[in-house]
């Protein structure tokens, strides 16, 4: 069977002492493309689904995945929203993303309907950069929201795949010459579009082989 490879990131609120998901923190946002037809995209930002309170957020994390949210646009002018002030207030974040977010379980059926959709009669496959993150924050979000996961237990973790290419553990996808724009990094849907982009300068590489 055909697959379709769809790129996911997420950013997420850490705990206190990781900045992974998704045991204590929760999904702040999650994007989506489709590899080789990147104007096919999923977005959105998500209510918290644990309390508001230190035990489920990382200063650090926070600082980073609260770059690119959409709904923080008319709030930046305040410093305690921006995340790369001192003063940057991750609870306040948090507490917008309460009121503007998208309800979890609501997003993940959206999310599954549209990975459904753009995949068709083939079978849709994750690829991420980082899979025991961002894949296991999407089937932990699926599983919490009790939506099938429709990637399945499998993907591709595409620096990994791309070292493999090369022979080289310390190859890095910014041999490929593609470069990011920094003014839109941490934002989940411009990541994955990036990360789109680079799957398929990898798949290039591979030549006929990546079905």
């Amino acid at each position: 069977m055909n697959q379709t490879y769809i790129s996911v990131d997420v950013e997420a609120s850490g705990s206190p002492r990781n900045s992974g998901c998704p045991a204590k923190s929760s999904m702040l946002s999650i994007g989506a493309a489709v590899v080789g037809d990147i104007g096919k995209q999923f977005y959105r930002e998500l209510k918290p689904i644990h309390p508001i309170n230190p035990e489920h957020y990382n200063q650090v994390a926070m600082s980073y995945g609260a770059r690119g949210l959409r709904c923080l646009d008319d709030l930046r002018h305040d410093p305690r929203y921006d995340a790369q002030h001192p003063l940057f207030e991750p609870s306040l974040v948090l507490k917008v993303l309460e009121q503007k977010g998208e309800d979890p379980k609501k997003a993940m059926t959206q999310f599954k309907d549209w990975v459904t959709s753009v995949s068709g009669t083939t079978q849709p496959h994750l690829i991420t950069d980082i899979q025991w993150f961002d894949g296991a924050c999407v089937d932990h979000y699926f599983a919490h929201s009790d939506v099938s996961n429709p990637f399945g237990y499998k993907g591709t973790n595409i620096d990994v795949l791309y070292q493999g290419i090369r022979g080289d553990m310390n190859a890095n996808l910014r041999d490929l010459g593609l470069v990011m724009d920094e003014s839109q990094a941490h934002n989940a849907l411009y990541d994955a579009i990036f990360q789109a982009q680079l799957t398929e300068a990898v798949f290039k590489l591979m030549g006929d082989k990546i079905r």
